[in-house]
């Protein structure tokens, strides 16, 4: 199996790395002490440094690490929707001091050297580092396969994934758009072999709801546990980009709740169809195909 860390992890490797490239970015910047003109009568009251404005290569910087760190924050922001309101305000003002530090906003905050904007920048950061410890600390290293419809269709014996990921002990998520495809296909495809195929996948998965309650989850053989998520994912506490109405966008944006709900397990994507592997780059979800 590849090496796919938890989503914590990536989010921790990631951090690390807008935090060296805005060290690198403050190299490039220059602060300057502001002074009133001794030869007017006008008096300006104001922070006694500012940065002053940043020449080419510095500006090149800027654009990366900002669109950088925009990405990172929304994908760490969804770790929040069960975090406390205290935490949430911390996390806000957090990104605030980041942000407005990428863009070089001058205030009664601004230092007075680049080694002191070092340093404050590495304190001002220190809530993001401290709440991904805490979130690390659950310690579920468990293995979480999501499948899409065609992966499905491809191997229905979801006791066989075990060839692709190297172990024998994995959680698979059914999704409530796979189910609804897999519902469709059956009705409406036009060869009545492959409707035959669907059909038998689908009794598969009511064999499992016979073994228990898919919602809280069903072991086989042993070692692997099959769920079924029944709600569709709330797309107002998802990422901005996805489409409620595109079945690979809602794909998407239920693997994202499973990702979130159990931030530090593995969570893969199994899926061969090109569109939905990009959009779950774009969305930092792993992706494997089956053989």
């Amino acid at each position: 199996m590849q090496k796919i860390t938890s989503f914590i992890e990536r989010l921790k490797n990631k951090l690390q790395t807008i935090e060296d490239k805005m060290l690198k970015f403050l190299d490039e910047s220059e602060i300057e002490r502001f002074r009133n003109d001794p030869n007017s009568s006008i008096v300006f009251i104001g922070s006694p440094f500012y940065w002053k404005e940043l020449k080419e290569p510095g500006k090149i910087m800027q654009m990366e690490l900002k669109k950088l760190y925009s990405e990172w924050f929304e994908h760490f922001y969804l770790l929040l929707s069960s975090a406390s309101n205290q935490a949430i305000e911390e996390a806000k003002e957090t990104n605030s001091f980041i942000t407005e530090w990428i863009e070089h906003c001058s205030g009664w905050g601004t230092p007075a050297t680049i080694e002191e904007a070092k340093t404050k920048f590495k304190e001002g950061i220190k809530f993001f580092y401290d709440y991904l410890k805490i979130l690390s600390n659950s310690r579920d290293n468990s293995l979480i396969l999501i499948p899409d419809t065609n992966s499905l269709i491809d191997e229905p014996d979801i006791t066989k994934y075990s060839c692709l990921v190297g172990i024998s002990q994995y959680t698979i998520i059914l999704l409530p758009t796979v189910l609804e495809e897999l519902d469709k296909l059956k009705i409406h495809h036009r060869e009545p072999e492959f409707r035959n195929k669907i059909e038998s996948i689908i009794r598969r998965i009511k064999g499992f709801r016979n073994q228990g309650e898919l919602s809280k989850g069903v072991t086989i053989n042993k070692s692997i546990t099959v769920k079924a998520i029944a709600m569709e994912p709330d797309f107002n506490k998802t990422l901005k980009w996805l489409d409620y109405s595109n079945n690979d966008d809602k794909i998407i944006a239920s693997a994202l709740e499973v990702q979130k709900e159990y931030p530090s397990a593995t969570v893969i994507l199994l899926t061969s169809d090109i569109n939905l592997q990009n959009k779950a780059d774009m969305a930092e979800l792993p992706t494997m195909e089956l053989p």
